[in-house]
C-alpha cells in the first residue's frame, strides 16, 4: 500500500503540471496567435528584402544557400498559415455548444397500470427473486383466464422501476389467443 502511495504522490504532481501547461496554453492561444502572425510577417519582409537584393544585383545569381534559405521560409510560411487557420477555428469554437439541452434517456422500465389487489405481494416477490437469479433468463406465468396473470406482470414490471436489477430494459408484450 506504501508502494501505491509512493507511485500516485510520484504521479499526480506530473499529470496537474500537465493540466496546468494545457489550460495556460488554451487561455493564451489568441496571443500566441498573434505573435506566431506577427513573426512570421517579419520573416516574409526579411524574405523579400532578400529577394529584391538578389533581383538588384543583375546578371548574378542566387546562391545555393540562399536558394535554400528560401525554400526553408516558403514552407514554413505554409505550415505556419496552417496553424493559424486551425488556432481561428479553435478559437472560434470554444464557448458554442451545438446542443445545450436534450431529451432524457427513456426510462428502462414504463410503468403500467395497476389494478387493485391484496394478498399478491409475496407472489411477485417470489417471481422478482427467481428473476435475480443469473440462472434464470425467462420466467413464464400460465393459468386459466381471470387468476390475475396480467395483474402479476404489470405488479413485476412496475417492481423493476423501483429496483436496480441486471436488467437493461424491460419490454412488455401482449400475446392474446387469436
Amino acid at each position: 500500500m506504501e508502494c501505491l502511495g509512493s507511485l500516485f504522490a510520484g504521479i499526480v504532481p506530473n499529470v496537474m503540471i500537465c493540466s496546468i501547461k494545457h489550460l495556460n496554453y488554451l487561455r493564451e492561444l489568441e496571443e500566441n496567435l498573434d505573435q506566431l502572425r506577427e513573426k512570421i510577417g517579419e520573416l516574409n519582409a526579411l524574405r523579400n528584402d532578400v529577394k529584391n537584393s538578389v533581383d538588384a544585383q543583375v546578371g548574378r545569381m542566387m546562391t545555393d544557400q540562399v536558394k535554400k534559405w528560401m525554400q526553408i521560409v516558403d514552407a514554413r510560411g505554409l505550415e505556419v498559415n496552417q496553424i493559424l487557420t486551425k488556432g481561428r477555428q479553435h478559437l472560434d469554437r470554444r464557448g458554442v455548444f451545438p446542443i445545450v439541452a436534450m431529451d432524457p434517456p427513456p426510462s428502462r422500465v414504463q410503468k403500467l397500470q395497476e389494478d387493485f389487489t391484496v394478498g399478491l405481494e409475496s407472489v411477485v416477490e417470489k417471481a422478482l427473486n427467481l428473476l435475480a437469479k443469473h440462472d434464470v433468463k425467462v420466467l413464464g406465468l400460465h393459468g386459466v383466464g381471470g387468476v390475475g396473470k396480467t395483474t402479476l406482470l404489470k405488479k413485476i414490471n412496475n417492481e423493476f422501476k423501483n429496483r436496480d436489477d441486471d436488467f437493461d430494459i424491460v419490454i412488455w408484450v401482449v400475446i392474446s389467443s387469436e
